[in-house]
């Protein structure tokens, strides 16, 4: 099982991080970050936030700010999942600043929208909208359908919620035609359930 093969990852890994001098370095806050998902799936998530932290520190100790970038993102992912929104904001805030002075549009564009969603759970409506509408024009430049899909998902819950829903149905129909074309399926069964809750 799933399960199985995850708690398999993590003791290995484990055992690896924890063997003197084998893993250092960006080495380390790379098995660091690629431990984090599969702690995630088993509800460690003290665990996870440890592992995050400390391969965001190691990245910047090495020099490596694309890596130190994917760790502050994952932090502030977990954050924002823990409803540690003030710290969530700080720590995406920090991958949006490294990504674009990366100049990886794919990952500000994606992240922008991550912490536009950290703004709407805090009820700041006017950021939230700002950062998807960032989202969505940078996905719409580089040519990425699928954060262009996931752009208009956001636009489309932050429309409903304020009771916009013609806007809604517009946003979430063109979520499911983006998912449909991109052939992503879990997109395309969420599209159509929050579809569903507009026509209600």
């Amino acid at each position: 099982s799933k399960g199985y093969l995850h708690a398999q990852v993590v003791a290995l890994t484990e055992r690896a991080l924890a063997v003197p001098d084998l893993l250092t370095g960006t080495e380390r806050a790379k098995a660091l970050l690629r431990l984090a998902p599969a702690l995630d799936t088993m509800g460690r998530r003290v665990r996870q936030e440890e592992c995050a932290r400390e391969s965001e520190r190691l990245a910047e100790e090495a020099g490596d700010e694309e890596l130190r970038g994917k760790a502050a993102y994952a932090v502030g992912a977990l954050l924002f999942q823990t409803a540690r929104h003030e710290e969530a904001t700080t720590a995406l805030g920090r991958a949006i600043d490294i990504a674009i002075a990366q100049g990886d549009q794919r990952s500000e564009a994606s992240w922008t929208g991550r912490l536009g969603g950290v703004f709407k759970s805090q009820g700041n409506h006017a950021e939230a909208r700002a950062h998807f509408e960032s989202n969505l024009a940078l996905s719409c430049e580089i040519g990425d359908q699928q954060g262009e899909a996931d752009a208009n998902c956001w636009l489309g819950s932050l429309s409903q919620s304020e009771g916009h829903l013609s806007e809604a149905r517009e946003r979430y129909e063109r979520y499911l035609a983006l998912s449909h074309e991109i052939g992503h399926r879990a997109g395309e069964s969420i599209a159509t359930g929050n579809l569903g809750t507009v026509f209600q």
